[in-house]
């Protein structure tokens, strides 16, 4: 006979459940629907060098900076090519009813800030270096050939995250100060760890946050121009755009359809900065359009198995995806590249993969007529409903 505590102890994990359900259905409730079971992956920060090596990561520990509190600081770095041989094998362990491999939609940045030409100027000339020459500079094996291949094999679509992964405002404040942890990020090679903020409104990796609207000019210009290095990096145009750090202006996205891009990720309430620390509300529904005409999308599905989780993080995101089909929706998974990097830790990097690879497993045995898709064939398969 069950006592009166797990008579309790049940009543609440169910409780906590129908809550968690509720939450899930409240998120899944706008917008179009749709019969078909789909799955997309939307993942951040390729292309990104963030920490750039074990190396750099020791030197500037040794300086007192912190890079142990953020996973992003102690894990994060450019991709290799054993990152994406080990993530393509991965993805290619399972079919859909289609006979399609799952695929990622990988955001990615085609650049980086030059830490070369910052050490060389003194800190006053700021360039950017192409994504293929920062991996022959970084000993990254074969990693752009690795992606061709990866998108010859739609295993992987690769979608605009902006030019590079940096507030330049910080930046150049932080120079002109002399910043003593700015100059050891730039005298390793990364980007990372940096406790100053200059505005409670910028985070030094957000590109595209602000303080003034007068800086949106400038950041609409330099979010334009990477539309432009990201054809020359990766051979087409980009149709999709998540903004670095999120919190961009709508005019920004806006601006960035006459470059081609059709669809927006963003919040179903999105709090948007006005400018000198006025913000409004703004209300999405997922699959709408601005008065661009951009389609909006929104992630209702999260993967992050290196932050905690009152479970575990496999049942919690097939949990999130019963929800989604249960209401008619595509589960658009977010997650991000420091779940799967191994420059820093190959330990990590295999840790999850494998536990995603279970996850295909198990999503395609309850699900076996799931359809795997990019971002853009999910948005494609909604507007033509």
């Amino acid at each position: 006979m069950e006592t009166a505590s797990v008579i309790q102890q049940r009543n609440s994990m169910n409780i906590s459940h129908l809550k968690r359900y509720g939450a899930l259905y409240a998120k899944n409730s706008l917008g179009k629907r749709t019969s078909r079971k789909i799955v997309a992956f939307s993942v951040d920060d390729y292309g990104v060098q963030r920490t750039a090596s074990i190396e750099a990561r020791t030197a500037m520990e040794r300086t007192g900076m912190d890079l142990h509190t953020n996973r992003f600081d102690w894990y994060d770095s450019l991709e290799t090519e054993a990152d994406l041989t080990a993530l393509w094998e991965t993805l290619d362990s399972v079919r859909d009813c289609n006979g399609a491999p799952a695929i990622f939609t990988a955001f990615a940045c085609p650049a980086n800030m030059d830490y070369d030409m910052l050490v060389d100027s003194g800190g006053t000339q700021y360039g950017i270096i192409l994504l293929p020459d920062l991996y022959r500079k970084t000993e990254s094996g074969n990693a752009m050939e690795l992606w061709r291949q990866g998108i010859a094999s739609k295993l992987v679509n690769v979608q605009y995250h902006g030019r590079e992964h940096v507030n330049l405002r910080t930046l150049r404040k932080l120079l002109q100060d002399n910043d003593a942890q700015v100059w050891c990020n730039i005298k390793n090679g990364s980007w990372a760890g940096i406790s100053r903020r200059i505005s409670e409104h910028i985070s030094y990796v957000s590109a595209y946050q602000f303080d003034s609207k007068d800086e949106l000019p400038e950041l609409i210009a330099i979010a334009q121009n990477g539309l432009d290095v990201f054809e020359n990096v990766w051979g087409y145009r980009a149709v999709h755009f998540t903004a670095p750090g999120a919190r961009e202006h709508i005019s920004l996205d806006m601006a960035l359809s006459e470059g081609g891009i059709k669809y927006v990720d963003t919040d179903v309430l999105y709090r948007e900065h006005q400018g000198d620390g006025l913000y409004k509300r703004r209300f999405n529904i997922p699959f709408g359009r601005n008065s661009m005409g951009q389609y909006y999308v929104v992630r209702n599905c999260v993967y992050e198995p290196m932050l905690p989780c009152s479970g575990n993080w496999a049942d919690y995101l097939l949990f999130q995806i019963q929800a989604a089909i249960n209401c008619g929706k595509p589960a658009n998974i977010s997650t991000h590249r420091v779940n799967f990097s191994g420059r820093l830790s190959a330990e990590n990097r295999d840790k999850h993969l494998a536990e995603l690879k279970q996850i295909l497993g198990r999503i395609k045995k309850r699900w076996p007529d799931i359809e795997f898709m990019s971002t853009s064939q999910m948005m494609e398969t909604m507007i033509n409903l």
